[in-house]
């Protein structure tokens, strides 16, 4: 019954349609390579076994099939917000999360970019847990980042790995979360 502080003001990010939502769909990322992608195929974490009509989708996750490769010829997804978008990420904090699980261990790596393809972040390497796991990175890029971004999910596992994402998202320092399922 005691007030702890002032009411806050909830503000609405203002370039939410250049940033990734959480969605277990991949129709908006490009195939790198040979992957076999089969969208909401299985449960997702946050799947109660209820769900029914249009928005049973955001509950249940994409497979992803990754064949055989190689650090010269991996294999993944990519998601592009071109250059020409004018969205520049040059010297913020960034933090790209997504949900995965894999039907054994195994490691995948982020490779993020800015919008056209050039200057490119160290290539960061994730485990792939046998339990859905929220996967998060936080990056700070660089002030010669130019307009747009790009981000890669990739395996050069040199054996066949299956994986099951749901969702995919970027946080910006100066929109910080929280992160809502889509």
């Amino acid at each position: 019954g005691t007030q702890l502080g002032s009411p806050v003001t909830i503000t609405p990010v203002t370039n939410a349609a250049n940033l990734l939502p959480y969605s277990q769909t991949f129709s908006q990322w490009t195939k790198i390579g040979s992957p076999t992608i089969t969208d909401n195929a299985i449960a997702g974490p946050f799947d109660n076994g209820n769900c029914t009509g249009s928005g049973c989708s955001n509950t249940t996750a994409s497979t992803i099939l990754f064949p055989a490769a190689s650090t010269a010829s991996p294999v993944g997804i990519s998601y592009n917000v071109p250059a020409s978008s004018g969205v520049s990420l040059a010297g913020q904090t960034v933090t790209f999360s997504t949900w995965l699980g894999g039907a054994a261990q195994g490691s995948l790596t982020l490779l993020i970019s800015d919008g056209s393809g050039a200057n490119g972040l160290a290539a960061i390497t994730f485990p792939v847990p046998t339990a859905y796991t929220r996967v998060e990175r936080t990056v700070a890029i660089p002030a010669t980042f130019g307009n747009g971004f790009t981000v890669a999910r990739e395996s050069t596992s040199s054996t066949q790995q299956t994986v099951n994402f749901q969702g995919a998202q970027w946080e910006q320092a100066v929109d910080a979360g929280p992160y809502v399922l889509t």
